[in-house]
């Protein structure tokens, strides 16, 4: 039942493209953090800035982004 759930809402989602863009942006973030006393895996860096770019929430349940959430002025959302 949760897959059919799961499955529903990822297919109302869009792709949005990565580009060198993000790349950078993503490096900027990485640095940023760090200078905070911080650190994310490179793919969230990655998912944070193309949701930046994008000006989109980010949908999860990691607890690393959910600790920076003010600091990277990022909307998350917890919930399906």
């Amino acid at each position: 039942k949760e897959m059919e759930e799961l499955s529903s809402v990822l297919e109302g989602l869009k792709i949005a493209k990565i580009d060198s863009k993000i790349f950078i942006k993503a490096g900027e973030l990485g640095f940023f953090i760090r200078r905070a006393g911080f650190t994310l895996p490179l793919t969230n860096l990655i998912i944070t800035a193309q949701a930046m770019h994008y000006s989109s929430p980010i949908w999860t349940y990691d607890k690393h982004l959910s600790t920076l959430e003010k600091k990277l002025e990022i909307d998350l959302i917890y919930t399906l």
